[in-house]
Parts: C-alpha cells; sequence; structure tokens
C-alpha cells in the first residue's frame, strides 16, 4: 500500500470515530433526579418572626422532561409536591400544618409548579395551590450538576388567610410571643437544591 493512500485511510478513520463519539455524546441529555432534590421551607410565627423550618420529603416530576444542557433540563420541568410528604421534625407541627393549613385550602392535597427560567440566573415557577395557579419570582444557580433555587413566597397571593387562620388557631399556643399577640406570617422562604443525572 502506498504511504498517501494509507495515510487518507487513516485520516477518514480518525474523522469518522470523532464524528461517531460527537454523535454519542450529543444523543445524551441531563434530567433531574428526584431522590436527590430537597425541597426546603421557611415559615414564621409571632410578630418577633422566628422560623419554623421543613422540607418536602417527596417530589415528582410529572413530565418526562430532560435536556442538552442542565439549564434546559430545568426550564419546563413540571413536578408536584405530595402534602403527606411534609416533615418539619415534629410529628405533632406536621399533622397541624396538613390538616388545619392546608386541609382549609381547596383541592390541595399536592402543590404542582412549572419551572420557567430566563437570563441573568432569573425566573418564575407556577405553582398551583388552594385552586389558583400563580407565577412565584425565583432565582437559580447552575454549579456543574448541582442547581439551586431561592424563592420568598407570599401566602397571600394564592388567598391563603383561612388556612393562615386555621393554623394560628390550631397552634395558638406555640405560636403567641411575649406580646400574646397570636401571628402566623404568610410569608415562607423557599429552598430548592437537586442534582441532575447525565444520561
Amino acid at each position: 500500500m502506498k504511504k498517501p493512500l494509507y495515510f487518507s485511510l487513516l485520516i477518514v478513520a480518525m474523522i469518522f470515530i470523532g464524528a461517531s463519539k460527537k454523535s454519542n455524546l450529543s444523543d445524551k441529555t441531563f434530567s433531574i433526579i428526584p431522590e436527590e432534590t430537597i425541597v426546603g421551607w421557611t415559615a414564621y410565627k409571632t410578630t418577633s418572626k422566628i422560623p419554623v423550618s421543613g422540607i418536602f420529603k417527596e417530589v415528582i416530576i410529572d413530565n418526562d422532561h430532560s435536556g442538552i444542557t442542565v439549564y434546559k433540563a430545568i426550564d419546563g420541568l413540571k413536578f408536584s409536591l405530595p402534602i403527606s410528604s411534609i416533615f418539619s421534625q415534629s410529628s405533632l407541627r406536621d399533622e397541624k400544618i396538613k390538616n388545619s393549613f392546608f386541609g382549609s385550602m381547596l383541592n390541595t392535597t399536592k402543590i404542582s409548579g412549572e419551572i420557567s427560567l430566563s437570563k441573568n440566573n432569573l425566573g418564575f415557577v407556577k405553582i398551583t395551590m388552594n385552586g389558583i395557579s400563580k407565577e412565584l419570582p425565583i432565582t437559580f444557580k447552575i454549579d456543574g450538576e448541582l442547581v439551586v433555587i431561592d424563592a420568598v413566597m407570599d401566602l397571600n397571593n394564592w388567598e391563603s388567610q383561612v388556612a393562615l387562620d386555621a393554623l394560628s388557631e390550631a397552634c395558638e399556643d406555640l405560636h403567641s410571643g411575649p406580646d400574646g399577640e397570636t401571628l402566623t406570617w404568610s410569608e415562607v422562604k423557599i429552598n430548592v437544591t437537586s442534582k441532575v443525572r447525565f444520561d
């Protein structure tokens, strides 16, 4: 075999192998790992605004969503948070939140959401709760395979005053400060951390 022909075949083979690897990589996508997703919340009680924190132990992904980047894997993701999975390290408090607060809402056995991302690490989640769908502004950060989302939720946007009053009544002793006033704040801080897989 002549050398020019040998080198030509070698170059063609290298191009073919490189194209094959590129094709295999392009077929792979990122997707959120529900089991490694933690949705945390911090609510507040008494006029001194004492924080009470917890998580949803279960996160359900409602659509078969993935993307060629982590950003695209998150953008458009639909999820549900079962109320039954609330965990605040106090079974008594958990039952009051489930029964008195969410139990006073319309058709709220779960909270549903759809994530929409935009530029500059901003976006929103369309939250459905108490029979109402509203956009919740968020900030997000992507660091390798780690995703962090933060938001501050005003429960009044979901007409939750009746539910807040029911929770305050159920927790009257614990939600009363030194001034004797019982208060459950409508503000709730949300923090989500999640990991993605590359399939």
